[in-house]
């Protein structure tokens, strides 16, 4: 059954590279993305001398590692799942042999696939870009991965919540958006949770426990 799930996940990633445009296109929106925030804490950091307690250096491998994360973190099926929904397709994913949560689980799985592809590789362009030397110990790489694969159940939990809400209404564009605004702020990704008002940072504290 798990053999199942990871041919999913493959086919969905050579799904995604069928064109390689997609990967050029994703890669460069990263980067924009990244590009963005950095600039924003350039500017900030040569009008007060400093970024919040942050050195520059320190500001910009955040970011790198953002532009990383958030394609594993943002990316999902929950747009999928609320298309097959409406469209009466679902009727057909109920009855396949793999159970309707393990097939998308496997889904995930790919779009996740695909998206770590396309943020380590924006990541790696952006350390060229930013001259940014990671150093970082076998023990820090392996909890940072570690980390990382225990958000994927996370993030599809999230993702299911979104998808079924195509149950109740037409479009869950309002619903994803306020899934990435949440996913964006209490997982750091606009800021260092540090640099938000207390109550933010509290309450992330009582999410991750």
């Amino acid at each position: 059954m798990i053999g199942s799930i990871f041919t999913l996940a493959r086919m969905y990633i050579k799904q995604y590279s069928i064109y390689k445009s997609n990967y050029i296109l994703f890669t460069i929106n990263r980067l924009v993305e990244g590009l963005v925030y950095i600039f924003v804490w350039l500017a900030i950091y040569n009008q007060t001398g400093n970024a919040e307690g942050f050195t520059l250096n320190e500001i910009v491998i955040y970011y790198v590692l953002v532009i990383i994360l958030i394609p594993v973190t943002t990316w999902g099926i929950n747009e999928e799942m609320s298309h097959s929904i409406r469209n009466g397709k679902i009727h057909k994913e109920l009855l396949a042999p793999l159970s309707y949560f393990k097939y998308y689980f496997g889904l995930n799985l790919g779009e996740i696939g695909f998206g770590a592809f396309v943020g380590v590789s924006a990541g790696i362009i952006s350390c060229f870009i930013w001259q940014v030397n990671i150093n970082i110990s076998l023990v820090n790489l392996i909890s940072f991965i570690v980390v990382v694969l225990l958000g994927i159940p996370v993030t599809f939990f999230l993702q299911m919540i979104v998808g079924t809400a195509g149950f109740y209404t037409n479009s869950i564009w309002g619903m994803q958006i306020l899934r990435k605004s949440i996913v964006y702020i209490f997982s750091g990704l606009i800021a260092p949770l540090t640099l938000f008002p207390r109550m933010v940072s509290k309450t992330s504290k009582y999410i991750t426990i």
